[in-house]
């Protein structure tokens, strides 16, 4: 692809040509794509990346699956990439990703053999109109909410990866990251942060939602029981303080139960179990799904003992 075939699609500039364009979102742009003569491309904060016009950077180019990657920016306003199996894949700075990696200023994203230079500054895009950026997005005041939280990773998974060839390693991992997604997001979750071996997401807690939850673990459950990756998850219902947008994915969560489901991965090893629900999940599982408990055990940094429930 040519550099002079870049260009903003619908609504926001001129296309050039229909082979690359970008679909904004609402939110302060603090990172895009840079092409070798300069033009540059929004990332939102979420960004998915494929052929389908579905996405919000579009790539009409065969090479290019119709949904193949994702560009999330998670913690202190790092931008990470995942790669979700595809045949041609993507590449950070010459290599072929597997797992969730992190952009830096500078790095070279090539995805299905398309190439733009990653670009990030703390305000805005440089040289696009505020007019062009409308921010919506509106800050608002420190909140307690009741949420659903889920932690999955995979076994192992430093061995497991060094079984698989260079070749099975990204397709296989990155269609698990896939799968997961769209379990979490067809039940009205979300992934807030992609981790080396995992993800960590979570649903709002509401009228409906165990039911969603529920449905949720039971499709982990027969994912689990297919081939590998083997992964574990672990569920708790809590308590957070949530600040910042309302929009999907940009939530910023903190608190004692953020620490407790993360803690809880440590209890499942200790307990042997690749599913495990907290004392709160469990209890609002019932008649949806059978927790049965698994034993007690203490958190660090936690008072007492805790019941753990499992399917």
């Amino acid at each position: 692809m040519r550099p002079d075939e870049i260009g903003l699609g619908r609504g926001h500039g001129r296309v050039k040509d229909p082979t690359v364009h970008m679909i904004l979102s609402g939110g302060e742009i603090g990172a895009w794509f840079e092409a070798a003569d300069g033009q540059r491309l929004a990332i939102p904060r979420i960004c998915n990346v494929g052929r389908s016009r579905n996405n919000q950077l579009v790539l009409a180019d065969m090479r290019v699956s119709r949904r193949h990657a994702l560009i999330q920016m998670q913690a202190q306003g790092e931008y990470w990439v995942v790669d979700f199996g595809t045949v041609n894949g993507t590449r950070v700075d010459g290599r072929r990703i597997a797992v969730p990696t992190l952009l830096r200023e500078g790095s070279t994203v090539e995805i299905g053999g398309i190439s733009f230079t990653f670009r990030q500054a703390g305000g805005a895009l440089p040289g696009v109109s505020s007019d062009t950026l409308s921010t919506t997005a509106t800050m608002h005041d420190v909140r307690r909410l009741p949420v659903w939280l889920l932690v999955a990773d995979i076994v192992d998974s430093t061995h497991y990866y060094r079984s698989l060839s260079q070749d099975d390693l990204p397709r296989v991992i990155g269609n698990w990251f896939a799968i997961c997604r769209e379990l979490m997001e067809g039940t009205g979750g979300t992934i807030n942060q992609y981790l080396g071996d995992g993800y960590f997401g979570h649903w709002p807690d509401g009228e409906l939602v165990p039911e969603r939850v529920a449905t949720a673990l039971r499709q982990l459950h027969e994912l689990q029981q297919k081939a590998p990756p083997h992964f574990r998850w672990v569920l708790h219902l809590g308590n957070v303080l949530a600040h910042g947008t309302f929009n999907p994915g940009e939530e910023s969560m903190m608190g004692p139960d953020m620490h407790f489901v993360f803690r809880m991965e440590a209890v499942a090893k200790e307990l042997k179990q690749t599913a495990l629900m907290s004392d709160t999940a469990a209890r609002r599982l019932e008649g949806r799904c059978e927790p049965r408990e698994v034993g007690r055990s203490s958190l660090k940094g936690f008072e007492g003992e805790f019941r753990f429930f499992t399917l």
